[in-house]
């Protein structure tokens, strides 16, 4: 593909990537939203938070171990390319993975959803304190919406079902923010010489190493009876779905870049609340989808020029 800088000759060839871009971020925001109502499902029915990221994070690895051996692309294990899936693989699986579970039984699956369209307004505003965006008037009044739209989740009284909600909404925020990180994090170091599957795969084994010890020292294991109940099988959809929309993501930033990237959130946001609502029967409040659409409105703000490359 041809660098942003290339002359106007090849404007057809970015093009096509962008539409492509483009098609893979809404694909991946439809089935990445179907994540939540599941999560609370399975979360719901007793499954450990540590224990289904561990569970979640093997089943990457089993999925893109052998695709990555076939390829003859395993991860390479270098001081250069170690540390990467290290800190990747905590702030993309190990950590926000255990987070997300944690909370899930006690908030309303589409608010969690809601939550997750602050990441291109946090990814926004890592990179500019980093200098990997520009700063632009309009983009910094986004993350502003970002903000209020989370005040209006958690300071009026009637907002939430239950005032004890609150805190848990404070602890969910850790999981875009380690999004965000992440989206940053592997603009400014992702090694130019290992694929998206590869990436992930070393990134999945990285969580699984680092999740073992933690699920021992809990006694987080997730383990499910297949055939008694839709539980298993759900948590196995689940998993899958992480797996495929992970790595379609992934291969975005690196064709367009984070905030680019992070768009996925529109998507997300409004499959997360419609399933909420229409499998769970979940209800919100006036102040909950007065932040959704402050939330929206900041999404819009911050969406950057594609930058287009590899």
């Amino acid at each position: 593909m041809a660098h942003p800088d290339a002359t106007s000759d090849d404007a057809p060839l970015r093009g096509r990537r962008l539409i492509v871009a483009t098609a893979m971020l809404y694909g991946l925001g439809i089935v990445w939203g179907l994540t939540y109502p599941i999560a609370k499902v399975v979360t719901e029915a007793g499954a450990h938070p540590v224990g289904m990221a561990l569970l979640q994070a093997v089943i990457g690895c089993l999925s893109l171990a052998p695709i990555a051996l076939a390829r003859r692309r395993p991860p390479p294990l270098t001081r250069r390319h170690v540390p990467v899936y290290v800190i990747a693989g905590t702030l993309g699986t190990a950590l926000p993975s255990c987070v997300w579970f944690w909370v899930a039984p006690f908030l309303p699956s589409g608010l969690v959803a809601i939550l997750m369209a602050l990441v291109p307004m946090m990814t926004l505003g890592l990179a500019l304190l980093l200098g990997v965006e520009r700063f632009e008037s309009k983009r910094t009044v986004g993350i502003l919406c970002g903000i209020v739209a989370v005040a209006l989740i958690v300071v009026p009284d009637t907002s939430l079902p239950e005032r004890a909600m609150v805190w848990w909404v404070l602890i969910g925020l850790v999981v875009p923010l380690c999004y965000s990180t992440e989206n940053v994090f592997l603009t400014l170091r992702r090694p130019a010489d290992v694929e998206s599957a590869t990436l992930l795969c070393g990134m999945m084994w990285a969580a699984t190493v680092l999740l073992l010890p933690v699920a021992w020292a809990t006694d987080g294991w997730a383990w499910f009876s297949w055939q008694e109940d839709r539980t298993g099988w759900l948590f196995l959809g689940l998993a899958a779905i992480n797996v495929f929309a992970y790595l379609t993501f992934i291969e975005v930033i690196r064709m367009a870049g984070p905030v680019f990237a992070s768009q996925q959130g529109y998507i997300v946001t409004i499959t997360g609340v419609l399933t909420g609502m229409i499998f769970l029967d979940e209800t919100h409040s006036g102040w909950v989808w007065v932040a959704t659409a402050i939330m929206m409105a900041g999404l819009f703000l911050v969406t950057p020029r594609p930058h287009l490359k590899g």
